[in-house]
């Protein structure tokens, strides 16, 4: 993979962990503004399902990032270590 491609792919990961924050807090809302949460949580299960799933894609896509860059950061390290 190039160092484009690579830019490229840690970029989509950005944007997908970002709009999943905020789906995250959208799909959750109802439950977190509630005077009684946990009542809440039981009539909006779906909603908190789909807040646990997109907490786990943010998890992943962010943890991804480091994953795509390293070869090309890796590398940028090797050679400015060689030219000194």
């Amino acid at each position: 993979m190039s160092a484009r491609q690579a830019a490229r792919v840690a970029g989509v990961l950005y944007i997908v962990g970002t709009v999943a924050s905020v789906l995250t807090k959208v799909s959750s809302a109802s439950v977190r503004g509630a005077a009684d949460p946990v009542s809440e949580a039981a009539k909006h299960s779906g909603g908190l399902v789909t807040s646990a799933l997109l907490v786990l894609l943010i998890g992943l896509s962010l943890a991804l990032i480091p994953v795509v860059l390293f070869p090309v950061l890796a590398g940028s390290t090797r050679r400015s270590r060689s030219d000194t």
